[in-house]
């Protein structure tokens, strides 16, 4: 009854030791260490910058298995990683896996015989024993927030559509334009990086002389002016037809990305989108009496690369 008093009053001394020095203890369950650790083993392991051959480690098996103490047999550094291959002194043969540094937890600085189980059960004891208190914050709130594109024109207010901004009547080829500026922001709270430009165009043909829907109206209403902020981007339009000009046939092609990517970086400030279009003066009798009925839309991206 005497020893297993003293060896409880050792345990709990390790305990408190290890508590408040930061020195690492371990209980070794095997005896693949005998004789230099016996079976129930409590060890002092103390953290290193580097160990040598010769030393007792105590490091995390592969796979999470758990803690192993085993004595390094040799060390080697491969670009500029240092591992470690380790051997129980009992074993014949090497353990599989090397030991790299970042799984070590510390060298085995003394051995104390038969304290192992009883320091494992005190430090469940006391875990459990020691009064706990719980703190909880409540009311958090986490919201996400948003990237709001408004547009306006010289005669509608800052909205999410708009009835119609370009208008002309009458044109013929090589004379009158119809031209008008879009006004575009973000209204969120969350800046974007850019912004797309897509146009759908849909042509009422007309029965004039030559009417022909093979030479499609918007074919031939020629962009004149395109300016973001005042800068020209006429030249992010390709000419997807092949016509020699760049016009809202170009802009509209199917499966075509539109115009972009245009910044819009800020909150609350309006960039200005200025477009001019008119008859191209190679423009045939086919479009006589046609019409076209073009709805851009305008895609705010929060990334660089969406």
């Amino acid at each position: 009854m005497k020893n297993k008093l003293l060896i409880l009053a050792a345990a709990i001394g390790a305990w408190w030791l290890a508590e408040r020095s930061g020195v690492g203890l371990l209980a070794v369950a095997s005896g693949s260490m005998e004789p230099a650790i016996p079976a129930g083993s409590l060890i002092i392991v103390l953290a290193k910058d580097r160990y040598s051959a010769g030393d007792i480690i105590s490091f995390n098996e592969a796979g999470g298995g758990g803690m192993i103490t085993h004595r390094i047999s040799r060390l080697e550094e491969i670009d500029g990683k240092l591992r470690y291959f380790t051997k129980g002194d009992r074993n014949e043969e090497e353990d599989i896996n090397p030991v790299y540094s970042n799984k070590v937890a510390g060298k085995a600085m003394a051995v104390i015989p038969k304290l192992g189980e009883a320091f494992l059960r005190v430090k469940k004891i006391i875990s459990l024993a020691f009064f706990a208190d719980q703190e909880i914050s409540t009311g958090n709130s986490l919201a996400a927030g948003t990237l709001d594109l408004k547009i306006s024109d010289a005669d509608e207010a800052a909205g999410d559509s708009l009835a119609m901004t370009w208008e002309g009547d009458g044109l013929r080829p090589g004379e009158g334009q119809a031209g008008a500026d879009l006004k575009i922001k973000n209204a969120g709270t969350v800046a974007a990086n850019h912004i797309h430009i897509k146009a759908v165009n849909v042509i009422t043909q007309g029965s004039g002389p030559g009417a022909d829907a093979s030479d499609p109206m918007d074919a031939n209403l020629e962009v004149k002016v395109l300016t973001y902020d005042g800068a020209n981007i006429k030249s992010y339009l390709a000419d997807t037809n092949g016509n020699g000009v760049k016009d809202l046939d170009d802009w509209g092609a199917a499966g075509g990305s539109g115009i972009g990517t245009l910044s819009l970086t800020d909150l609350g400030v309006d960039h200005v989108l200025s477009l001019t279009v008119g008859l191209r003066a190679g423009a045939g009798g086919a479009n006589q009496g046609d019409t076209v009925t073009t709805t851009f839309s305008v895609t705010g991206h929060q990334l660089e690369t969406e």
